[in-house]
Order: structure tokens, then sequence, then C-alpha cells
């Protein structure tokens, strides 16, 4: 049996000249179709509809579509389109008009309420497009011609809402309206199924955006889909953002046409993880309410299989017919089920915690609980950067602490904590360092892949090497307190309220450096930083020559991160029993030339602390050259295993050009420092009597 809708399109197709002469007056009848430029009655000949049935009975009566764009129908989108109709009701409602059909009679049951969809998701967004109108004729197609978009054949993914509600934020005006005018466009996936919408907010007559801090929004699932122009196929217009790609199909109306929206990623990128549990459309993690229960339906299709197996026979699969009932006559067959799950939130805390270390802690952190505790945010914890006992930190880096998700800071916000950094010296006694200095984190998302799961780690690359910008997996809290030099630190999570602690998460200690930065460091070493800021060298640092017979060593050209390796290299010097260094220390390294003279052979550069830093700064490969001399490499290299000594050497030893030619040793390290150190013609024993 046909439905009304079915019924209504047959009798439209009978009378199709007379449907498209009175809704597509601009047409014209050319043997056995109407042309017309597209279905909103435009003047043209793209869009062609089918008068009567074609002989072989594939082509249908009343059916049409637009080469233009590749989009088709029926008469019934004819009507639909021509009306500006919301609903099919309407549609069908003009239709019966049209033919002279009698109207349904009222419906006496009444209409079922619809419960409210959840704010942002995909159900939200398509009851706000259904609720919203074609916008031909409207201010949004005013707003789009300000902007030289005035060709909107194919465009039925925008509409527009009269008045669809805006949530004020905090940069918004105390005045600012909750309800504008408003562009919505159709965010739909591969299977053209309608997963989420954008809204572009205008002033009441279309001439610009609305005054509102945040005119654009998305809501739904935008990630891996678009707002799609015309039919898809095998080659199609992409760009970023609506209206940069409706420009673009000006000039291309044919083309069928994807608008991608990671802009709106990338602004959540942008602003960081929630840290609030107040709804906000550019993040979907919705934050439950604290003692509440709720209610998880599932819609499962599955089928099952058990096994039975007696003491000496074996184990055989049958379907569990009693728990699993398949389809009649069919056996195995799945079975839809639905299941209704109810689970109850944390309340907020009423009680002492449990203490750190203490029986029944682990318990507590990892397994069912009640009552939200802070402690309990340890499951999310990665881990920080300074990592544990890690000596010799810049005291200009900043103190990380790393989490698995990126809810934290909202969660504890739902529960009445704010989350800070807590930093503590602990190598002096004393009142002053009792209690620690609670700051503030900025937020972020993840930002170190090593502190994430695998899975996430995978996601994280992913995103990294993606030309769109995206949130990343996990979250980041960071801190830049000030930092005295060679003092020991503890640094850990701590909730709050009202400013003063009320839990913490467990934490790690840390040593700071000397030195602030690495162009302090490169200065506190004698050289004269040039990048990325200049810094010059600081005075009295250590330097000297030293005088070796054959600058050739054992164990090959690279050897590094190894104490015996480098011991080895200064015995093949002849440099047996070279002290450690206390302070900074630059050595040039000579060699006779065999006429009287010195050829430079290589340099060896010392610390109390580390210069070559594993995974933060390092000082391989090219990391010394030479700038103003002979082209030569500094092949061979030995440092020990704490970083503390680089020893630089060449194969080919040479003569230092004299004044006024000045040479340079450039020393530069992965993270874009580069600094320069004079090297002297002679070395400074040369001119010993």
């Amino acid at each position: 049996m046909q439905s009304p809708a079915s019924q209504i399109a047959a009798a439209l197709a009978d009378q199709a000249e007379a449907v498209c002469r009175r809704y597509l007056s601009n047409g014209r009848k050319e043997g056995r179709y109407w042309l017309v430029g597209d279905v909103h009655n435009a003047a043209g000949r793209s869009l062609y509809v089918r008068l009567v049935a074609s002989p072989d009975g594939r082509g249908q009566a009343g059916k049409w579509i637009d080469a233009q764009n590749g989009d088709h129908g029926d008469l019934l989108d004819v009507i639909a389109a021509a009306c500006g109709h919301r609903t099919l009701r309407d549609t069908l409602d003009e239709a019966r008009r049209f033919l002279s059909l009698p109207q349904p009679p009222p419906s006496t049951a009444p209409a079922p309420r619809r419960s409210k969809a959840p704010t942002g998701t995909p159900e939200a967004a398509r009851r706000l497009l259904a609720a919203s109108q074609p916008i031909a004729g409207t201010i949004a197609a005013v707003h789009l011609a300000s902007r030289g978009i005035t060709g909107l054949s194919g465009c039925d993914a925008l509409r527009i809402h009269p008045r669809c509600w805006y949530r004020p934020s905090d940069e918004d005006e105390p005045d600012v309206g909750n309800a504008w005018p408003a562009m919505i466009a159709a965010v739909t996936d591969l299977d053209g199924t309608v997963t989420g919408v954008h809204r572009t907010w205008l002033a009441r007559d279309g001439s610009v955006k609305a005054p509102i801090a945040f005119p654009r929004r998305a809501m739904g699932h935008l990630l891996g889909n678009g707002v799609r122009f015309g039919a898809s196929g095998p080659v199609m217009l992409a760009a970023e953002g609506i209206e940069t790609l409706l420009s673009l199909r000006q000039v291309m109306p044919m083309l069928p046409a994807i608008a991608g929206l990671s802009d709106q990623l990338a602004s959540a990128a942008q602003d960081g993880p929630k840290l609030t549990m107040l709804p906000l459309d550019a993040h979907r993690r919705t934050i439950l309410k604290p003692g509440h229960l709720y209610r998880l339906d599932i819609d499962m299709r599955w089928s099952g299989e058990r096994y039975e197996a007696g003491q000496t026979a074996a184990a055989e699969s049958a379907l569990d017919r009693d728990l699993y009932r398949g389809q009649p006559g069919v056996p195995g067959a799945t079975t839809p089920t639905r299941r209704q799950l109810f689970f109850r939130t944390a309340r907020k805390r009423t009680a002492n915690p449990v203490p750190i270390g203490a029986a029944g802690y682990t318990d507590f952190v990892f397994k069912h609980v009640n009552t939200f505790r802070p402690e309990l945010l340890e499951r999310y914890l990665a881990g920080y950067e300074p990592g544990q006992s890690e000596q010799f930190r810049f005291r200009n880096d900043p103190i990380s602490a790393h989490f698995t998700q990126s809810h934290v800071a909202a969660l504890a916000d739902a529960y009445g904590f704010s989350i800070s950094t807590a930093v503590r010296r602990v190598d002096r006694p004393g009142p002053e360092h009792e209690k620690p200095t609670l700051l503030l984190p900025t937020w972020s998302f993840g930002i170190n892949r090593d502190f994430l799961p695998a899975v996430d780690k995978v996601r994280f690359d992913a995103l990294a090497a993606s030309l769109c910008v995206q949130p990343t997996p996990g979250s980041t809290a960071t801190v830049n307190p000030e930092l005295a030099p060679e003092a020991w630190y503890e640094v850990y999570v701590s909730a709050n309220v009202d400013g003063a602690s009320q839990g913490r998460l467990p934490g790690v200690t840390f040593r700071t450096s000397r030195w602030r930065n690495p162009q302090e460091m490169l200065a506190g070493l004698g050289f004269t930083v040039t990048a990325p800021a200049p810094l010059p060298a600081a005075e009295g640092v250590m330097a000297g020559d030293l005088a070796v017979d054959n600058a050739a060593l054992g164990g090959g050209a690279v050897v590094v991160d190894d104490d015996h390796g480098f011991q080895n290299a200064l015995t093949d010097l002849g440099l047996e029993g070279w002290p450690v260094a206390e302070a900074p220390r630059q050595s040039r390294i000579w060699q006779p030339d065999g006429a009287g003279g010195w050829l430079f052979a290589g340099f060896m550069l010392e610390s109390p602390e580390p210069i070559h830093r594993a995974g933060r700064l390092h000082f391989d490969g090219g990391a010394l050259r030479l700038e103003g001399g002979p082209p030569v490499s500094f092949d061979i290299r030995r440092r020990d295993r704490s970083g503390t000594r680089l020893l630089f050497l060449t194969s080919t030893p040479f003569p230092v050009p004299a004044s006024p030619q000045r040479v340079l040793l450039i020393l530069s390290s992965n993270r874009g420092h580069v600094s320069n150190v004079v090297l002297p013609s002679m070395p400074g024993f040369a001119e010993d009597p």
C-alpha cells in the first residue's frame, strides 16, 4: 500500500506540465521536458523536469534533475522549494489544494511529546535544522550577497532560523540578547546523515554578523564530516569554511563541493580543555552533576553461543535459545535488544579522605566509591615535567602536570574544587618554606605524547601530522614559577577551596640549574649568544690552550654517553689525570705542524652540570663548526655519560688564519640556540720564551 506522499506524488506526475507552469513559471516547455534555472524557479536551462514517462519505462514523469549541481527529486520537492515549506505536511496540504483533493481530517489524538535532546548532540542539531527554513529571500541571503555570494544554486544545506538561541559568554556585553537570526548549515557524513549543524548568528538586517562575542558555533559531531553542496561525486571542491567555499562556487557552480569546519576544532585546540561543568559547544565532553541518578539506554543487536562439555566428551557449541533468541526459523540470527543501565554519580565530599600510603588507599583511588574526593583525580595523572629526582633543570623551564583526560579541571569544578600546582622548596628549614606556593596553571590539551596511553599516542601522532589543527588527547597544566638556583623543590597537584588546599596528588622533587635557560648556560660557558636572543659571554670563564703530540684517537669517530670512552680519549691525547671541572672551562687543543708552528686540532668544553641534556637540549652531529676559516669538520666526537664534558676533534688539523681575518667557533643546539667564541691564530703558550 502506497503512502499518502507517494500517492500525491504520482497524481502530480500525471499533471506534470501544469505543476511546472504553476511553480516553475520562469521556465518553458521543450519537447517532453520543462526547462528552468533551478528548483527555486530561477531563469535558466540547467534543471529539466520530465513531463511524460519514457517509452521504455526507465524515465518517470515528474522526476527532475539539476545538471548544474546534480540535485534531483520529484514534484513534491519542487512545491516545497517554491513555497519555502518547513515540513512535509505543509507540502502535502499545498499539493492537495493544487489537485483539488480534500484535506485529511484533523487528528483527534494528541501529538506525542518529544523529550528534549541533550545539548550539543546530533539529535539536537537535527531538531534545530528541522525548525529552520530555506534561506531564499531571507536576511541570510542578504548577508551572503554582502560578501559577493549571490549564486545559491545547490545550497539546500543552508537554512535560517529567525530566533536561534545564543548562550552569552563572559566576553559578551551584559545586555546582549539571547536570540538572534542565524544561518544554519547542515553537517552530514558520507551517507548524507545529519551529524551536526554550524550556526552563524546575524544582525537583524543581515548586513553583518551579530554583535556578540562568538557569532559562529557548531554543535554535534564535526570530525570527518562537512557541509555539502550538490551531489557527491568522484571530483569535489573542498575548502575550509562555508563562506570561503561559496565564494569559490561563484566561479565553479557546477562542481560538487564540501566545506570543512576544522576551524571549530582549531578554535577548541586554541581555547584549551574545558575548565568548568558549564556546556561548551566546542567540546563534546559533558560533566554530569554530582550525586545524581542517571539512566543509560543501550540498543544492541547480538547473537550468542554456549559450550557444553561432559567429563569425557569434548566441548560442543550450541545456540543458547533461551537467552539468545534468534529470528523465527533462522538459527543464530541476531536479535535487537534494548537495555537500560542505571548509575549514580559520586556525591560531594563529606568526610576526610584516606591518607596517601595508608591501608586501603589503592582501593579508595582506583575502585568503586560513593563520595568524590580530590585524590580520586590520581587515576588521570600521567606524570610531571620535571621527572622524579631530575637535576639541573633550567629555572625558566615550565613545570607541567600531564593528565590522560582533558576534563580533569571541569570535573574538579563540578565538585567545588579548583586545581592548582603547588611548589615548595625542600632544602631549606624555617616556617617560610613549610607551606607551598599555590599557582593557578594554564591548561592546554596534551602536549607530550610520552605521557599518553598507547592508543592515544597513535591519535596524538595522527593529529600532529594533520594539516588541520585539532585538540590532542589528554591535558597539561603548566606553571612558570620563579625558582632559586641550585635548589631542591617539591611539586604536586593540589585541589583547593577558597585558596586553601583540601587534597593533593602524589608529586615529584627536582633540583634546579645555576642557569635560567640554555642561552644563559652558553653565555656562562664563555660563548657569545646570537640566537634566539643576543647575550654577551660571561666574564672570567676559564679558557686555555693544550698541546698534544697527535689528535688522532682510537675507538671510532663518535663515542658518546660513555665515561670509559671519554677517559680513553684523554689518555690518547696525553691528558691522563685531567682534573674534573669545578667551574665552566674551555680548552683549545693544538698539535705541532713540524715546522715550528701549530695546527688547531679540536675543542673541549666542560661544566660542573650537564651541557648536553638527553631529551631536552642536544649538541650532536654538526653542533660545532668553523666560520671564517678553512672548510673543515669536527668529525671526531666524545661525550661522557653525564653530558658535562664534550670533546670535538677534526681529522684534518689546520693553521688558524692570522689577524685581521676573524675565525669563530660556532656552537649550536637542536633547539635553535647559536653561540660563538673567537679562535686565536696561535696558542697562548706559543709566545712563551
